[in-house]
């Protein structure tokens, strides 16, 4: 594996064949401690924490090693994941479905994107590709899929139920920027500890969105405007 294999653009993760691994003193997946330790032993940094995928393809592993088999295939940059284990290049991460493999450090980044929540990544597909209502047909971009539509502010009451909605304050009743499906991955731009409201950057949208429905920082997590 080099620097290149690795990351994520398209919607989900793809599972592959899994095989067994030769007997090793290496740790494999599976073999996670039933406590994690609170600093990565390699970085220092506080486990778990949340990276993201810096490249278009990443391959996870059973183990931490190109000889371990390996058991998913992401599409999908920019996806955040958790760190739960560090092992000389390699870290074990977790993502927003829960599952477990090992990776690259080489192909993880420390910019925060956050992902929506809601339907697994195995089961996305193609057919909620952008849809940006302001722009034409041609002028559409499907690097960054799963938003639904940009809405005006008439459209404001009727949105109920109809997705995750962006919004241009923290608030419920403020005017709405997008509507977005689970599986948006978008970029993390403020979230204060105890508030209930992220300010994030989709494209080119803007706007605040519930930290109930993002996932990719900790529970308590701050990170600061920029």
């Amino acid at each position: 594996m080099n620097n290149n294999e690795g990351g994520g653009t398209a919607a989900a993760g793809t599972a592959v064949g899994v095989a067994t691994a030769s007997a090793a003193a290496i740790p494999a997946a599976s073999s996670i401690p039933s406590q994690e330790p609170e600093k990565g032993s390699v970085t220092g940094l506080p486990i778990p924490h949340f990276l993201s995928l810096r490249a278009d393809v990443v391959n996870m592993r059973a183990g931490p090693g190109t000889r371990y088999p390996i058991i998913m295939i992401y599409h999908r940059r920019h996806m955040p994941v958790k760190i739960l284990r560090e092992f000389d290049v390699w870290r074990l991460i977790e993502d927003v479905d829960g599952q477990k493999g090992w990776i690259q450090q080489a192909i993880l980044s420390r910019e925060r994107f956050f992902i929506t929540t809601g339907m697994p990544l195995s089961v996305m597909d193609d057919k909620d590709k952008l849809q940006d209502k302001t722009k034409e047909k041609s002028e559409v971009k499907s690097t960054d899929s799963y938003i639904s539509e940009y809405v005006s502010k008439t459209q404001n009451s009727q949105l109920s139920g109809q997705g995750i909605i962006v919004r241009t304050v923290p608030q419920e009743s403020a005017d709405p920027v997008a509507i977005l499906k689970p599986g948006v991955v978008g970029s993390i731009k403020e979230c204060q500890p105890n508030a209930s409201w992220c300010k994030v950057k989709i494209n080119t949208y803007i706007g605040w969105i519930p930290r109930s429905n993002i996932w990719g920082l900790l529970p308590q997590e701050i990170i600061q405007p920029h």
